[in-house]
């Protein structure tokens, strides 16, 4: 990371900067299994819980679904005038949902060649975020989905009907992640970050931010709640105690954050350099981040694999680097070269191909060796 990065506890005390770590890049080419594009920005892209499809939406509105195996297009459909936002599937895989520039929550429901739609109004005139809890209910109804819309936060249950709305929230929703293992929903605005039970509908907590969130993010065990921020800076909350821990300094404002597999390292972007946190024991005061050197512009996206240790990082000149080990003193061990800024990377759930989609419009699946 270039210039000066402190770490600070929640009162502001700085702790040692990052020493810094050089790797002379000497990769092998990541092999493509196949590509396909669409006219626009892909803002948007998603793996299907089985692993056979993958969805892919862009800044025209349009929403596409491939098969992952060879690249097939499956369904070509008309997402959403003026822009696709987000995607998420419902954990059954048998229903696709998304959200746009259209003021419009949309619910895809897939049967073989025939695709349903229910559209339902989110709340303002663009939905930025949807996204499906997690299957936490062996009853297959249960999913719910979370859309954010302006102020307005909503709960849809799994055949598109409208379940709760939540009190609206003082200013626009910035971000939404549900818990990984508990029915509670994590909302960001400008000044807080708030959890949201699912359930009841009650306002369960309530943390101080004082800052613009660009992303959220939940440990897998739930033990961390993570911000990436507007300010150039990460900020972490221990959730059993409400321990705060605060990373500043970053060279731009962050927005790629990604955990690996046992919730102990955190990967963020906001520089050309990433910067992995053991946020093991006592969290990561005190402690210093590793350093992951290789791409000359600023990474626009993170990725840590379901499994094992390797992480995918693509950055704004197209350029995109597999990690395996995330070991700092080596180069890394896959690279690629995408048509335009890296905006989106998903594993495949289990790990042995890695989706990757540009500014161009390009969508490229790449196979990853050595897992």
């Amino acid at each position: 990371m270039r210039g000066t990065l402190d770490f600070t506890d929640g009162n502001g005390f700085t702790i040692p900067r990052m020493t810094t770590l050089s790797s002379q890049p000497n990769p092998s080419s990541l092999p493509e299994v196949w590509s396909h594009y669409l006219e626009d920005y892909i803002t948007a892209l998603e793996w299907s819980p089985e692993g056979d499809r993958i969805a892919a939406g862009s800044a025209d509105g349009a929403l596409k679904i491939f098969n992952a195996a060879d690249g097939k297009e499956l369904w070509s459909l008309e997402g959403h005038e003026q822009g696709l936002d987000s995607l998420s599937w419902r954990p059954d895989g048998k229903a696709l949902a998304s959200g746009g520039q259209d003021g419009q929550v949309k619910f895809w429901f897939l049967d073989g060649a025939n695709v349903r739609c229910v559209a339902a109004p989110g709340g303002a005139s663009w939905v930025e975020h949807v996204e499906w809890s997690h299957p936490d209910n062996p009853d297959p109804r249960y999913p719910r989905l979370a859309s954010s819309s302006g102020k307005k936060l909503k709960l849809w249950d799994y055949e598109g009907k409208l379940v709760r709305e939540f009190p609206e929230h003082e200013k626009t929703i910035l971000d939404v992640q549900w818990h990984p293992n508990r029915p509670l929903l994590a909302s960001a605005i400008f000044g807080a970050v708030q959890i949201w039970g699912a359930k009841d509908g009650d306002l369960h907590k309530k943390y101080d931010a004082p800052f613009a969130t660009l992303k959220l993010s939940w440990s897998g065990n739930g033990q961390w709640l993570v911000t990436g921020n507007q300010d150039s800076s990460v900020h972490l909350w221990r959730t059993k105690t409400g321990e705060e821990m605060h990373m500043r300094g970053y060279e731009t404002k962050v927005r790629e954050l990604s955990w690996d597999a046992t919730n102990t390292f955190l990967a963020a972007g906001g520089s050309s350099v990433i910067s992995v946190w053991d946020c093991a024991g006592e969290g990561p005061a005190g402690r210093t981040p590793e350093r992951l050197e290789w791409h000359a512009e600023l990474v626009s996206a993170l990725a840590f694999s379901h499994h094992g240790f390797v992480l995918a990082s693509g950055s704004l000149d197209g350029n995109l680097a597999v990690w395996e080990d995330v070991v700092p003193s080596r180069p890394p061990t896959g690279v690629a070269r995408m048509s335009g800024e890296v905006t989106q990377l998903a594993w495949s759930p289990d790990d042995r191909l890695l989706a990757v989609a540009d500014s161009q419009g390009a969508v490229r699946m790449y196979r990853v060796k050595g897992l």
